[in-house]
């Protein structure tokens, strides 16, 4: 892979660690440390302060109770500096990591997008009462009445949820699920929710409801890369916020949900059902009224056209997107980053999958995948399966299957490594090894022949004799060698190729070869366009 130029500049992880740990946590743990020790000091004055005539022992038994009382106050205080010991509540709030990176093929053409679709930041005064409206009714309708936590909510969730004799309804907060977009992530340890509710209490206290609802609004995840409302408007009707009518903005706070599951370009149907939900809710909390809602109701759903999706390579495009997330670094904002694709020949990668299946039809061959490379690890084209509207699931990087006669490389190769020559004879002669009898193709048998003829025709029998005379664990080390990560079980039928493996890690073991080095890594980014300098990196 490339060198990249990088400017001289603070190391990223190190930026990106320190920015975790804010401020505002010390602050939180002082004022809890000086809440708990105000606690301890009135206590004590109140035991001071007892009027004479009480007894002794009630004075002894007034003192014992403030004093666990004092010492319980700590160590609840404690325990609650400590949940909160690592929280960023002040500040934006929002990670170095949340940028778009646009990819484009090694000629320029653009490819896709990985990461969020950010827009810039609404005030709230951007967002209309209707939507806003939509989003409360649906998702915290006493929003300005708690204090982070809604009790009353969470009864009614509780009734509700017993009555369904399941969960049909959270009790979530706005302030809650703004800290756990922000904060804690969505783990569901009984650590991470206590975190969760004492960070939302604190986060009431330090900034106004209007302010937790504009960073919610425009933080929230929308499905189809949208993070925020204002992105949602404009990847899925193409608008400005004030320009969202009543049924797309229920629609869009119905998102708010499950918004993978409810994307509109994948499930128009289950997006408009969830948009009546919505409307409901918003005739129940006096949002508008009945006469308003069932219009809203009636309208179809439309939505722009998908301009932002990549059409071009989609299994590439989600594979690089990792590769291209470590390499932009602490880098934020919007970016071009040029990848190693060549379209022609993902072109003809395409075609021939498609042409492969078709002639694979009557023997009920249903998937197949395709890794292009060259030797220095550089992947031109990559296909995961036969349609990617159909299945997103990456074949060629994720998918795990026996590699067949492709594994007998390492075979031939520690034979080479352990004296062998092209022309030695080997055994290719009909064997067994417990219950197991190798075959060849067309139940062939053969005698002695070069190990070159063995390589060429492939020779099941000779490979698994050749095996078991260079031993499976040189086998083994030479996979290894050559970048086969998956496991490799040390059995004869090994040497057939029995184990699991990807198809990129097998093709980068092959690439090896031609490029006479090892371990050649995948790779698929050439370079990026700097948002900060301009410069191509």
């Amino acid at each position: 892979m490339p060198e990249f130029e990088v400017e001289a500049s603070d190391n990223p992880t190190t930026a990106l660690r320190a920015s975790r740990v804010s401020v505002a946590s010390r602050e939180l743990a002082k004022a809890i440390l000086r809440d708990v020790s105000g606690l301890a000091q009135r206590a004590l004055h109140a035991i001071r302060s007892a009027r004479p005539r009480l007894g002794a022992v009630l004075r002894a038994a007034v003192k014992s109770a403030a004093v666990a009382a004092a010492i319980g106050a700590i160590g609840v205080g404690a325990w609650a500096v400590w949940l909160v010991r690592d929280l960023p509540l002040r500040g934006s709030m929002v990670d170095a990591t949340n940028r778009e990176i646009l990819l484009e093929a090694s000629g320029g053409q653009a490819l896709g997008r990985v990461g969020p679709l950010s827009l810039s930041q609404a005030p709230r005064e951007e967002f209309p009462d209707q939507l806003v409206s939509a989003v409360l009714s649906i998702e915290d309708r006493r929003f300005y009445d708690h204090w982070g936590i809604d009790a009353v909510g969470i009864v009614r969730a509780l009734s509700r949820n017993y009555s369904s004799g399941t969960i049909v309804q959270g009790a979530s907060t706005i302030t809650q699920q703004l800290v756990k977009l922000r904060v804690v992530g969505n783990g569901r340890t009984l650590d991470r929710k206590l975190r969760e509710a004492i960070a939302a209490v604190w986060l009431e206290t330090q900034l106004s409801k209007d302010e937790i609802l504009t960073r919610y609004l425009n933080g929230v995840y929308m499905g189809g890369g949208a993070q925020g409302l204002p992105a949602a408007a404009k990847l899925y009707f193409d608008k400005g916020l004030s320009d969202l009518t009543l049924p797309e903005s229920a629609l869009l706070a119905g998102l708010i949900k499950a918004p993978s599951r409810l994307n509109p370009f994948n499930d128009a149907e289950g997006a408009r059902q969830r948009r009546d939900v919505v409307l409901d809710a918003m005739v129940e909390s006096g949002s508008v009224t009945q006469s308003v809602a069932e219009p809203a109701k009636q309208s179809p759903v439309k939505l722009a056209r998908q301009p932002l999706q990549a059409k071009t390579a989609p299994w590439f495009s989600d594979w690089v997107a990792q590769e291209a997330r470590e390499i932009s670094g602490a880098f934020s904002g919007t970016m071009r980053m040029r990848t190693t694709l060549d379209p022609a020949l993902q072109e003809l990668a395409e075609r021939a999958v498609a042409n492969g299946l078709a002639s694979s039809s009557k023997l009920n061959v249903s998937q197949a995948a395709l890794v292009a490379m060259r030797p220095d690890g550089s992947v031109v084209a990559m296909v995961g399966g036969r349609d990617y509207s159909e299945s997103q699931f990456n074949r060629a990087v994720q998918a795990r299957r026996q590699a067949g006669s492709a594994f007998k490389l390492f075979v031939y190769l520690a034979a080479l490594r352990k004296g062998y020559a092209p022309n030695d004879l080997v055994d290719a002669s009909s064997l067994s090894i417990g219950d197991w009898e190798p075959e060849n193709f067309g139940g062939r048998t053969y005698g002695r022949v070069s190990l070159a003829e063995a390589f060429a025709r492939s020779i099941n029998t000779a490979a698994v004799h050749l095996a078991q005379d260079v031993g499976l664990d040189n086998v083994i080390k030479v996979a290894r060698e050559l970048g086969i990560q998956s496991p490799l079980p040390k059995v004869p039928s090994l040497a057939l190729g029995s184990a699991d493996v990807s198809l990129l890690e097998l093709t980068a073991a092959y690439a090896s070869i031609l490029a006479r080095r090892s371990p050649v890594q995948p790779w698929a980014v050439n370079s990026f366009l700097s948002p900060t300098t301009g410069r191509t990196m």
